[in-house]
């Protein structure tokens, strides 16, 4: 009857099944449904770690093959306008508000005003500005001029060569912003050239080095991933491209054979002289590391030759550096230096070498080529973009860290206008000196802070970097300090220029993150405005001719009663309910020398021999230091004052809150001794009344810490005890390292609770 009841509703719903049938049907449907749930939360893992790439204005089958090479999805969108994709790669340039428009988590293949260099004229304009101000290091640039502006500087400049009865020169003529050889050709006489459309014309540089008797230059990889502050690579690798004709110096009568002139691919692949091989170091195409096996083992030296190369690139890119950081910083207002970068760009130098083994800038492109007709091509133009998009560091994680960003903003936002009357200059104006004080103080530990993020991301971008550079190296910032000194200040004589050429409110530091400080030593700037915040009293001055107040019954006798806790034999009579005012001095005076030499014993490090954690042990110290004070008041009280000056032993390791409170039982000391007992008014005893709680607190943290056992993972108590002792003993050696780790501890804590 009773399993009747039991199983009534079951029975009810499926008489027809016996109970075996039914359990073995909830057994199939449990399994049915955990299966299901698998599969359903497999489906979502994969659908969040996917990282997806755009590639609709892509026509490169080597970009899109690397991209799925390094894991990246491809999107079957066909605009890169309003994608929601984390990697956007476009091969012609793109505009400024497409770069606006992009989330954090986003890259794209592409900087803001990139054009300063890539452009021939702009190029041709910004290395005559930085050759005047600093002749000697931009010298590896042909003679440039900018049609029709300065035509007039041309015709000077060939009529200088007539007068001296010289002969003159070899002018090549260039589109402004061409490409593959287009418009090119070569001239004497610059009163033949056409004025119409804005052009560039250079020096032709007639003795080049020749590889097989044939004219060549190279083009050379760069993998700019930041802008802001700069950080640059170059590929150790790239193409050797050849004339296809045997080459000659420059006549009137050859002067129209491009063939041997020019070493473009898109020009010479027409002629049938052109070779292609499937060798690296044969052909009309070649790799830059045969070449440079080539003259290693015909006796030149190849080092130096790929450290002018190096440096040729970093000074081109440090002209280019201001206008981009400044567009960059348009384009992404708000974000802060030490933010992920969402643009990087994959740059071309085409590089002459002369004779003389000097390295000379022909142009930079901003889109090379990434075709992959040949062998060489895809040999080298797939390390290229493999490694690059490695470096880049695309990340699944990179969007939802951004959403916590743009909530952690948001709240931020939300709560400024409760604190923004502290920052508001009208109510700073007002403030006290004290107050003002503070606020600078604050804000200097504000940007101390940020700095301090910025260096431990730094650190960690860079050990990514080392761990996955692949074939690129690192050219700036550099290793060598000597180097980065001399790259860092041709990069302020390039802000000047910018910023003389801009107007006020542009003119910002933009130099602070090339000049970074060590970890350590913005970690001591930090515990100075720390310190600096501690040790800023709000005393208020007193008056001498405000009344002589009494003090109450009540603060008289909880200051008496803190005595009485601090010490053991604690004088009796500042407890009665009335006293006059020179039983009150002659005791405040007594008391003041008895809590100047309890704080020297607690100045002490809590070193587990110097402290002992019974009562009796502390009763012991205050009564010798009594005993002392009875016998030299005076000379304690100096003893005291030299001690916080600096007299403290190699040993004595004071904390921030211990020279706090010596700083303030000075002037305690000082205000009780030497002043009349008119200058306690309700401000000053209050505060006195604050400190001695204070005192016992700390009295009391300290016999806390020494009854607490500290334990240490695979050693036994007392091997524990001595790695403490040791590390009290030598306290000057460890405590930077200490306090490092405690501050890294709390930072991490902040950063959880605000995700």
């Amino acid at each position: 009857m009773s399993t009747k009841y039991y199983t009534g509703r079951i029975e009810d719903d499926f008489t027809h099944k016996s109970k075996e049938n039914f359990a073995n049907d909830v057994h199939v449907h449990e399994k049915k449904l955990k299966e299901h749930l698998k599969k359903k939360k497999l489906k979502k893992k994969g659908k969040k770690s996917a990282v997806t790439a755009c590639i609709a204005s892509c026509k490169y089958e080597l970009v899109k093959r690397n991209i799925e090479a390094v894991g990246i999805t491809l999107t079957k969108e066909e605009s890169s306008f309003n994608t929601d994709a984390n990697l956007v790669w476009c091969d012609c340039i793109v505009q400024s508000d497409r770069i606006h428009e992009l989330k954090n988590y986003q890259r794209i293949n592409h900087f803001p005003n990139m054009g300063e260099i890539c452009r021939k004229d702009f190029l041709a304009r910004n290395m005559s500005k930085m050759s005047r101000v600093r002749g000697e290091e931009y010298n590896f640039t042909p003679r440039s001029w900018i049609m029709p502006a300065e035509y007039n500087s041309l015709c000077i400049y060939v009529q200088n060569f007539r007068k001296s009865k010289r002969r003159l020169p070899v002018f090549i003529h260039k589109p402004s912003n061409g490409a593959m050889g287009n418009g090119i050709h070569l001239f004497r006489n610059p009163e033949k050239i056409h004025l119409g459309e804005q052009r560039v014309v250079q020096e032709y540089l007639n003795k080049p080095l020749l590889l097989d008797g044939y004219k060549f230059d190279l083009r050379l990889y760069v993998l700019v991933t930041h802008c802001d502050p700069l950080r640059a690579f170059i590929y150790q690798d790239g193409l050797v491209r050849l004339s296809t004709e045997k080459y000659n110096p420059a006549t009137d009568q050859n002067l129209d054979q491009l063939y041997m002139h020019l070493t473009n691919y898109s020009v010479n692949k027409y002629n049938e002289n052109f070779e292609r091989h499937q060798d690296l170091d044969r052909g009309s195409k070649r790799s830059v590391k045969s070449l440079m096996k080539y003259l290693s083992d015909a006796g030149h030296d190849t080092v130096k030759l790929w450290r002018d190369i190096s440096d040729l690139v970093v000074k081109t890119l440090l002209v280019a550096s201001p206008q981009v950081t400044h567009a960059y910083r348009m384009c992404r207002p708000g974000q802060t230096p030490h933010h992920d970068s969402v643009c990087f760009e994959v740059l071309g130098f085409d590089i002459f070498i002369d004779r003389k083994f000097k390295p000379w800038l022909l142009e930079v492109n901003r889109a090379p080529s990434f075709g992959g007709d040949e062998r060489i091509d895809r040999e080298v133009k797939n390390g290229v973009i493999h490694d690059a998009l490695v470096l880049v560091n695309i990340r699944a994680s990179d969007k939802r860290r951004n959403m916590a960003l743009q909530k952690a903003e948001t709240r931020k936002r939300l709560f400024r206008n409760v604190n923004i009357a502290r920052h508001d200059p009208e109510v700073i104006r007002r403030m006290s000196k004290n107050g003002k004080n503070i606020v600078d103080i604050g804000r200097r530990k504000k940007t101390l802070k940020d700095k301090l993020a910025w260096v431990r991301k730094e650190a960690i971008r860079e050990e990514y970097e080392d761990q996955h550079m692949g074939n690129y190296m690192r050219i700036f910032p550099c290793i060598d300090l000597q180097q980065r000194k001399r790259y860092t200040s041709l990069l302020t004589e390039a802000f000047k220029i910018f910023n003389y050429m801009q107007s006020t409110p542009s003119k910002r530091d933009y130099m602070d993150y090339y000049n970074p400080k060590r970890e350590d030593e913005i970690l001591s700037l930090i515990e100075q405005c720390e310190e600096e915040e501690g040790l800023q009293p709000n005393r208020k001055k007193s008056l001498s001719s405000m009344p002589v107040l009494s003090p109450s019954r009540l603060e008289s006798h909880s200051s008496a009663s803190s005595d009485d806790d601090l010490t053991s034999d604690s004088n009796s009579d500042s407890t009665e309910s009335g006293f006059r005012y020179g039983q009150y001095e002659t005791n405040m005076a007594k008391n003041s020398r008895k809590k100047e030499d309890k704080l020297k014993v607690n100045l002490l490090p809590p070193s587990r021999r110097q402290i002992s954690s019974s009562p009796d042990s502390i009763k012991r110290i205050s009564s010798s230091s009594d005993h002392q004070h009875h016998q030299k008041p005076r000379e304690s009280s100096s003893k005291y004052r030299n001690s916080n000056g600096g007299d403290i032993g190699p040993g004595d390791v004071p904390s921030r809150s211990a020279s706090k409170m010596a700083a303030t039982a000075s002037m305690d000391n000082h205000g009780c001794l030497n002043r009349t007992p008119a200058a306690f008014d309700d401000n000053n005893r209050y505060t006195t009344a604050m400190k001695e709680r204070e005192r016992e607190n700390i009295q009391r943290t300290l016999e806390a810490l020494e009854r607490t056992t500290i334990k240490f993972p695979g050693k036994t108590q007392l091997e524990a005890d001595m790695l403490l002792d040791y590390i009290l003993e030598n306290w000057e050696e460890h405590k930077t390292k200490v306090a490092h780790y405690w501050l890294v501890q709390l930072d991490t804590v902040k950063r959880k609770k605000s995700d």
